[in-house]
C-alpha cells in the first residue's frame, strides 16, 4: 500500500486553536470522497490515540478534537486519507496547554 503527503489528494490546515486546552479544529481539504483516520503521537511518535472521522466527502471539513485524557505538552498529529488513489499521510504539531 503506497503512503504520501500529496497535496493533489488532500491538504491539512493547522489546527485552531493552537496552543488549545479544551477542543482543537483541524481544518481538511479532500479533492475526493476519502475514508479519515488521525492519529495522536507523542513527540517521539509513539500513538497516544486514534480518531476516526470515517468517510467524508470531497470538499472543506473542520474535525473537532476534545482530547481531555492527554496532558499538557507538544504532540503530532497525523491525519491518513485513504482514496482510490491510494493511502496518504500529512503530519502538523499541536500543542495543548
Amino acid at each position: 500500500m503506497l503512503e504520501l503527503s500529496d497535496e493533489s489528494q488532500f491538504k491539512v490546515g493547522q489546527n485552531y486553536p493552537n496552543p488549545f486546552t479544551g477542543e482543537t479544529t483541524i481544518p481538511v481539504v479532500l479533492k475526493q470522497s476519502s475514508a479519515v483516520v488521525i492519529f495522536i503521537s507523542g513527540m517521539d511518535r509513539k500513538q497516544i490515540t486514534r480518531l476516526t472521522p470515517g468517510d467524508l466527502t470531497a470538499g472543506e471539513h473542520n474535525i473537532s478534537l476534545s482530547l481531555p485524557d492527554i496532558a499538557s505538552g507538544r504532540y503530532i498529529y497525523t491525519v491518513q486519507i485513504e482514496n482510490t488513489s491510494g493511502t496518504f499521510r500529512q503530519s502538523k504539531v499541536l500543542v495543548k496547554k
